[in-house]
């Protein structure tokens, strides 16, 4: 859902600062099709087709395709941003990693924000969470 939220404010910060959408066709993102297939596979892994698969499983594909996603963002550094972009999927890879393949969620924040993790999800509730700060 995040990313829903995050692309609109991207583009009006883009717009406020006096970027240019027509830049984004002249930019050259090497290996985008590892980055679109790892996409494709977390919105499967977090589809109700996802409950179909099995737990071990679906957790090893989560943390290699967040892996990919990694190795597309530094394959872009040159990028203006892909430094910082690189660091947030570093953190993101290293609390799913620590945590067992999930990304570990605060049930009191989950509270506050009315989510309910009752179906597929790239969250849970760890009790105590390996790298808590990330």
């Amino acid at each position: 859902m995040f990313v829903l939220y995050a692309m609109p404010i991207g583009l009006l910060a883009g717009w406020l600062l006096r970027g240019r959408l027509d830049g984004l066709a002249t930019l050259r993102i090497r290996w985008g099709g590892v980055a679109i297939a790892a996409l494709l596979v977390q919105v499967l892994l977090f589809s109700p087709i996802g409950a179909a698969i099995p737990d071990l499983a679906g957790r090893a594909a989560y943390l290699l395709s967040t892996a990919a996603v990694l190795v597309v963002v530094i394959a872009n550094v040159r990028i203006p941003g892909a430094p910082v972009i690189a660091a947030g999927a570093a953190a993101n890879l290293a609390a799913i990693a620590a945590n067992g393949g999930v990304m570990p969620a605060d049930p009191t924040a989950l509270a506050v924000a009315g989510i309910a993790l009752d179906g597929p999800s790239n969250s849970a509730v760890v009790a105590t969470p390996a790298l808590r700060a990330l």
